[in-house]
């Protein structure tokens, strides 16, 4: 199953899906977890922009980034982006954890971690 998670640093759980850099792609299976590919975030944008058109590709940026992945893992996310990826049949997961990807993926999988 692979899994994204939003960053900033390419290490931890970025606070908000829309402004993070980057995405961590994990495989995660067989009580095992780990990162096979780091993704730009193409539809990156910061809020508050002048009419924000021509300064994001706006969300299918990162849809077509995340289309073979089964779950997205996100602290914080905005409405149309949850609509946006759950149209691209990409299911999206709010976590109340933040700190290490990677420690959060392998939570989740466990169970450990509650959405």
């Amino acid at each position: 199953m692979k899994i994204a998670i939003p960053t900033n640093d390419g290490i931890n759980l970025s606070a908000h899906f829309g402004r993070c850099r980057q995405f961590l792609i994990f495989e995660a299976g067989n009580g095992q977890v780990k990162l096979v590919e780091t993704r730009m975030n193409a539809g990156c944008h910061g809020h508050g922009l002048s009419d924000g058109a021509a300064e994001h590709p706006g969300h299918s940026g990162f849809v077509e980034a995340l289309r073979d992945c089964e779950t997205v893992l996100c602290g914080g996310i905005g409405a149309g982006a949850v609509e946006a990826l759950k149209a691209g049949g990409i299911p999206v997961v709010l976590v109340e954890a933040t700190g290490n990807a990677e420690q959060i993926v392998t939570a989740f999988q466990s169970g450990a971690l509650r959405p």
